[in-house]
């Protein structure tokens, strides 16, 4: 089987913001966003008779990487909220919802169709 294509480019996108000390945070956050996506979507293209991707694989649609973005901003707002409030000043608590309804929209299209 052909190897996994890249849903998005990390480096390209952190070649375009200045480098920081969250760099050893957010690698493995976009690793584990790309996974999440990854592993809940069927392939955007036509496989051959084996199954095998086209060569070269077409790029993957914009709406996966934003949907990795998205869910990467998630996870590092999580972690200044281990119990899945975050502090709102004057508003109160505020409940970090455990599935982003905005990252589900993005991929929706591209999940497998389930009958039964």
């Amino acid at each position: 089987m052909a190897a996994r294509p890249d849903i998005t480019a990390y480096e390209q996108v952190k070649a375009s913001v200045a480098p920081s000390a969250d760099d050893a945070i957010l690698k493995p956050l976009w690793e584990a966003a790309e996974d999440y996506v990854w592993q809940r979507i069927r392939a955007w293209y036509v496989p051959d008779a084996e199954g095998n991707p086209p060569d070269p694989v077409p790029p993957a649609p914009a709406s996966l990487g934003q949907a990795v973005r998205q869910l990467t901003a998630r996870y590092f707002a999580r972690r200044n909220s281990p119990d899945g409030f975050l502090g709102m000043g004057e508003f109160g608590p505020a409940r970090v919802p455990t599935v982003d309804r905005d990252v589900e929209s993005l991929i929706g299209p591209y999940r497998p169709v389930v009958f039964g």
